[in-house]
């Protein structure tokens, strides 16, 4: 496999986790006790989002504000410590049991195209259209 095929396959792992995570945090949400911002301070916990080539099972545990601010940017995931790699992703927060890494390159594009979210996308009517 070549490095580009490697970098490719990597971005699609960690969007494939990154989904997942969002099932787990919709159904935190649907199901959480008290009101969203007492959710907000309270620990979800996720999958690694790392793009290791034998999938990555182990789990994290976040709060749902960092899990909201790490999706606010497609490019941003969500690692456990060591997971990293440097030709997918720099690490641009460590915190306790964690990083949060962002992609660069072709992995940055992937991740931005298959954000769920859809945070790239400008919808119809939106500040674009008026220009």
């Amino acid at each position: 496999m070549n490095m580009a095929d490697a970098i490719e396959r990597n971005a699609e792992t960690q969007n494939l986790y990154r989904e997942v995570n969002e099932r787990v945090a919709e159904v935190y949400n649907q199901f959480g006790g008290g009101s969203t911002t007492d959710r907000m301070s309270e620990v979800i916990e996720l999958f690694c989002e790392c793009g290791q080539q034998a999938p990555c099972e182990e789990r994290l545990n976040v709060s749902a504000a960092t899990h909201e601010r790490v999706r606010s940017d497609p490019t941003t995931f969500i690692l456990l410590p060591g997971h990293g790699i440097a030709i997918v992703e720099d690490v641009i927060e460590r915190g306790d049991g964690f990083l949060i890494a962002r992609n660069i390159g072709r992995a940055a594009e992937i991740a931005r195209a298959a954000d769920p979210r859809g945070v790239d996308v400008v919808e119809p009517g939106g500040p674009q259209a008026a220009a």
